[in-house]
C-alpha cells in the first residue's frame, strides 16, 4: 500500500469521527431545546418571557463551557466560577418568571436532576459537611461511628 492510500484513509477515518461527532452535538442541542420548549410550556410562559429563557440558558450554557476551558484556572476555580454562574442565572430566571412560574420551574429544576440548564443542580462537592466520624465506612452501620 502506498502512501497515498494510506493517507486517503487517514482522511477518510478522521472525517467519519468528525461528522459523527458534529452529529452528537447537534442531537444534543436538539435534545436541549425540546427540552426548554417543554418547560416553557409546562409553565405556561408568555412568548417574551420564552425568548428571555431561552437566551438567559444560553448564555449560561456559553459562560460555563468558557469557565470549563479556561486553562488559567485550577478544579476548584472552575467550580467556584461554575457554582457563581448558576447563581446568577437562577436570579436572572426569577426575574423572568412569575413567582408562580418560579416556584414551579424549582420543582422541575430538582425533579430533572443536575445538567439540564434549570439551575437547581447542585455543583458537586456542595452540600451538608460531615463530622468526624459520621462517614459510612466499609462494614460501618448507618449512623453509628467506627470503632
Amino acid at each position: 500500500m502506498t502512501y497515498r492510500h494510506l493517507f486517503i484513509i487517514a482522511t477518510f477515518i478522521l472525517l467519519s469521527i468528525s461528522a459523527s461527532a458534529q452529529q452528537q452535538g447537534s442531537a444534543d442541542q436538539e435534545n436541549s431545546k425540546q427540552r426548554q420548549e417543554q418547560i416553557a410550556t409546562e409553565l405556561g410562559m408568555s412568548d417574551s418571557q420564552k425568548t428571555q429563557f431561552m437566551q438567559a440558558n444560553e448564555t449560561l450554557k456559553k459562560e460555563t463551557q468558557a469557565v470549563r476551558n479556561n486553562g488559567s484556572l485550577n478544579g476548584d476555580q472552575k467550580q467556584t466560577e461554575v457554582r457563581k454562574l448558576r447563581q446568577a442565572h437562577e436570579q436572572n430566571i426569577k426575574s423572568i418568571l412569575t413567582p408562580e412560574q418560579y416556584v414551579k420551574w424549582s420543582e422541575l429544576g430538582k425533579k430533572g436532576g443536575q445538567g439540564q440548564g434549570q439551575g437547581q443542580g447542585k455543583v458537586q462537592g456542595q452540600g451538608k459537611k460531615l463530622e468526624k466520624g459520621q462517614g459510612q465506612g466499609k462494614g460501618q452501620e448507618k449512623g453509628k461511628p467506627k470503632n
